[in-house]
């Protein structure tokens, strides 16, 4: 079985070493593209670790630029969970919104710190971005996606499975 490469996707990648962006990012990215007219756009991927970049159109091509990973919420649980002899150890699924404050026990606690953590800097990154790009719009995707999306402000679309999109997408090319 061949693995495929960022060379095969309808994508430029304009990216120091473009043969070490995760496939998964670019899939994303080049599913997104498909199904969304506007650009800039911000693709979001939410799972187990966050993934925020920005894809560009120049002269009619679809520009993958780059982005942001940052860790997301089953990540940031184990972590907490292993680092700190104390702290217990808390599955993702324990993530389901933003918890009530203050957390009232160790885990409601980790729950909060966790959960602002992944949204502030989700809101963070969009915000810079829009910044620089004031008609970005936004697309959320992956398992903690819907959990994030009305975090963020307008516009932004949510769409479930980007990446399987993007290999679907590739398959039929």
């Amino acid at each position: 079985m061949i693995q495929p490469t960022y060379r095969d996707l309808c994508l430029e990648v304009d990216v120091d070493m473009p043969e070490k962006v995760g496939l998964d990012r670019l899939l994303a990215a080049s599913a997104a593209a498909r199904r969304i007219d506007a650009r800039p756009l911000v693709v979001v991927q939410a799972g187990s670790a966050v993934t925020v970049d920005l894809l560009t159109n120049r002269e009619g091509t679809d520009t993958f630029e780059g982005g942001a990973i940052l860790p997301g919420v089953p990540m940031m649980l184990r972590l907490l969970g292993r680092a700190a002899e104390r702290l217990p150890q808390l599955e993702a699924q324990d993530f389901r919104d933003l918890p009530e404050l203050p957390g009232k026990n160790t885990t409601e606690a980790m729950q909060c710190g966790v959960t602002a953590a992944t949204a502030g800097g989700l809101e963070l990154l969009t915000r810079r971005y829009r910044q620089a790009y004031p008609d970005a719009s936004v697309v959320v995707s992956g398992g903690d996606g819907p959990h994030l999306f009305h975090l963020l402000e307008d516009p932004k679309i949510e769409l479930p499975h980007l990446v399987l999109h993007g290999l679907l997408d590739l398959a039929l090319a």
